[in-house]
């Protein structure tokens, strides 16, 4: 790329190649410091010789966002670019995540719904979509219907999946059945995913109580477990607090085959008051479903 500029320094693929290669290896060196002001340089030079491209707008403005943190120049980056293609994709979706993260909800929608409008397979801007017209205007029914759409393009995500069934489970009139087999159907497509296990695991709670369920609050505890386990391995420098709550549920378990007594042993006072309080509660519970 360096010898293509010095052949021809009016190209503009040269410099922007060269910056997309260099903006890469930021990620996988440690000294590459000092290169920023470099890739900098060369997508300011490219669009000095193609200010009329899209493309390179796009990547700089994602350089600027993610390596730089200067998301002010980015905003006003992805702007140009549109100036030039108004419904280019990328940067329609970029600028939607954008103006999400900086707190313009009604920004943000309005570019994911042009994405939609755009493109009949784009199941993550239907998802994104959903998710702040379900946040920040509260409208469930449209937000319902996306989902379905995102999971009828893509069913092999598992963020829709577990999106849909938490929107199943807090809407005016919840459909838990559905909620759980959207939840497991997150898991079986990714079993570390721990925030639908944790879902899973909160609605199997609610479950046990409403329904006076033993089965469903042990599947709780076990999923509640596991998802605490994933927080962990995914973590590499741990995670103290699930690591914490992992020893409690496994406390608590033990209750079911062990008296109330079990629920003084010197393990569990010394951990809190609180941890015995919910141990007498659990084995009352056992004892009133004839455990």
């Amino acid at each position: 790329f360096r010898k293509a500029m010095q052949i021809d320094p009016y190209t503009s693929d040269a410099p922007y190649q060269l910056a997309l290669a260099l903006d890469g290896m930021l990620y996988d060196k440690q000294n590459a410091t000092e290169r920023l002001n470099e890739v900098e340089s060369l997508y300011t030079h490219a669009l000095s010789i193609a200010p009329y491209t899209p493309d390179i707008y796009n990547e700089f403005a994602l350089f600027m966002k993610n390596t730089r943190q200067d998301t002010h120049t980015a905003e006003s980056l992805y702007t140009q670019a549109l100036t030039y293609d108004s419904n280019h994709l990328a940067v329609i979706n970029n600028l939607a995540h954008l103006l999400y993260l900086k707190g313009d909800f009604q920004g943000a929608e309005d570019m994911w719904r042009k994405v939609a409008d755009l493109d009949s397979h784009a199941a993550q801007a239907r998802n994104n979509l959903a998710n702040v017209i379900k946040q920040i205007r509260g409208d469930l029914v449209e937000a319902e219907r996306l989902y379905l759409e995102a999971i009828k393009i893509n069913p092999a995500v598992p963020q829709y999946h577990n999106n849909f069934g938490r929107l199943l489970e807090i809407k005016q009139d919840p459909d838990l059945i559905g909620a759980e087999k959207a939840y497991r159907k997150a898991l079986e497509l990714d079993p570390d995913f721990a925030l639908a296990r944790t879902n899973l695991a909160n609605l199997l709670k609610r479950k046990g109580t409403e329904e006076n369920d033993a089965h469903a609050q042990r599947e709780a505890i076990e999923h509640l477990e596991r998802a605490e386990q994933s927080s962990i391995d995914n973590n590499p420098f741990g995670d103290k607090t699930a690591e914490g709550r992992l020893k409690r549920y496994a406390l608590w378990r033990s209750v079911e085959a062990g008296g109330v007594w079990e629920c003084v042993s010197s393990e569990l006072l010394e951990r809190e008051i609180g941890s015995v309080v919910m141990c007498v509660l659990l084995k009352g519970m056992y004892v009133l479903m004839g455990r």
